[in-house]
């Protein structure tokens, strides 16, 4: 053979199998000029440079395509320690907190994959801080290994604090969370931990998840667990998700929240709804159709949840089961009006939601007071309602396939 060829063919090779090196987005992270990002090694750049940025400052981020980031399912190599996985992005470090403020345009970050087996920071596209995230499509997330605090497919931790408040808009992510290696983590579709504190507040609008999670502690179809001191809002949300508990396993699975702490916190939940399996093993946990625990620490909390249903199955084992809601604590801060869920598809009761068939479920006459010309959209007698804004969705069955063979490759190994 050719030594000039033999010399090609081994650099093609050995490049094949490099680390992913950072590569800078054009643009200064202004919001006159803001980076833009077209590839995942983006992401590397911005995830390693985050020490540059100064405190309090706000960092303006544009997608300008698709991002195909396949090439990240190589994950972690334990024994070069090497990361050719995501590199999910932190805003906070030595200086203090900046803010970040990603526009995604409507573009999508395509098969990204985050296979560390033993790291304690939290996983998902962004990892921990300060976001401001809108137009975001993220599709077949695999997140493997484990997280001490927050891992959700877009967001691990996401944070509103000294009046830098984040927000979500206009987001929906596909993912498969299977963090079964260590026994501490919050896995949700869309964001893993919500810490809000006083004089701050999170907004999520608009925004939908589809997930597989098998999970040690805390799961949540959209979020798995909110820690609010201050303001919460969500409106216009959904998600569909199948949550899995092992033999052994125990914590608190909710088909929209998992756990949700409010101390002397405003939250209003409205116009949203959960599509939930849990599938369950041996030492169950709390399970519960939209919210699987509401435990309020001061009696100044008001919690107001409207126009929102759940449809699922929540029943067997030995656990705690709600249609709807599980409570800790009080009912007198929790007001809950125009809720419903699927009777239909559980045995388990409700002491908040109204249960319906599954065939009044389907017809827009059951839903009093909901909004069917602006926010709600129904096809009489054969759909439940879902929301006029619901973004596209992807193919549920290809997630679903690929979520059994994680699920049976994890009991055969």
């Amino acid at each position: 053979m050719n030594n000039k060829l033999l010399v090609l063919i081994c650099i093609y090779a050995f490049s094949l199998w490099a680390v992913n090196e950072p590569i800078k987005p054009k643009g200064d992270g202004t919001e006159t000029d803001p980076y833009l990002f077209e590839r995942y090694e983006n992401f590397f750049w911005l995830s390693e440079n985050s020490d540059n940025f100064e405190a309090n400052s706000i960092i303006y981020c544009k997608q300008i395509g698709d991002i195909d980031a396949t090439d990240t399912q190589r994950g972690y190599d334990q024994e070069k320690d090497i990361n050719y996985g995501w590199r999910p992005v932190i805003t906070y470090n030595q200086k203090g907190s900046f803010v970040l403020n990603y526009d995604g345009q409507g573009y999508s970050i395509i098969n990204p994959y985050y296979g560390y087996e033993i790291k304690l920071y939290p996983h998902g596209v962004f990892s921990y801080g300060i976001f401001q995230l809108k137009n975001i499509v993220v599709k077949n997330m695999h997140l493997k290994g484990a997280a001490y605090y927050g891992s959700g497919v877009l967001v691990g931790t996401i944070v509103s604090n000294s009046g830098k408040n984040s927000s979500v808009e206009n987001c929906f992510t596909t993912g498969i969370i299977n963090l079964d290696a260590f026994p501490g983590s919050y896995n949700g579709g869309l964001i893993g931990t919500a810490l809000i504190e006083t004089n701050s507040f999170l907004k999520i609008i608009n925004c939908g998840s589809e997930a597989f999670i098998d999970s040690l502690l805390y799961s949540g179809g959209l979020i798995s667990h909110v820690d609010c001191s201050g303001g919460l809002y969500i409106d216009k949300c959904w998600a569909k998700s199948d949550l899995v508990y092992d033999d052994g396993d125990s914590g608190y699975a909710g088909g929209f929240i998992g756990y949700l702490v409010s101390n002397n916190a405003e939250i209003n939940i409205q116009n949203s709804y959960s599509l939930v399996k849990i599938v369950k093993g041996g030492n169950n946990p709390q399970a519960c159709g939209f919210i699987s625990a509401v435990n309020n620490r001061n009696a100044l909390s008001k919690i107001n949840i409207s126009r929102c249903y759940s449809s699922g199955s929540v029943d067997g084992g030995n656990g705690f089961r709600k249609a709807f809601i599980g409570v800790f604590s009080t009912n007198d801060y929790l007001f809950i009006s125009d809720c419903f869920f699927n009777a239909s598809l559980t045995k388990a009761d409700d002491n908040f939601a109204i249960g319906k068939t599954e065939e009044e479920m389907k017809v827009s006459s059951t839903f009093k007071n909901w909004d069917f010309e602006n926010v709600w959209d129904i096809d009489e007698g054969e759909s439940f309602p879902y929301l006029i804004s619901q973004l596209p969705e992807p193919s549920f069955v290809a997630l679903i396939v690929l979520a059994a063979l994680v699920y049976i490759n994890k009991k055969i190994m």
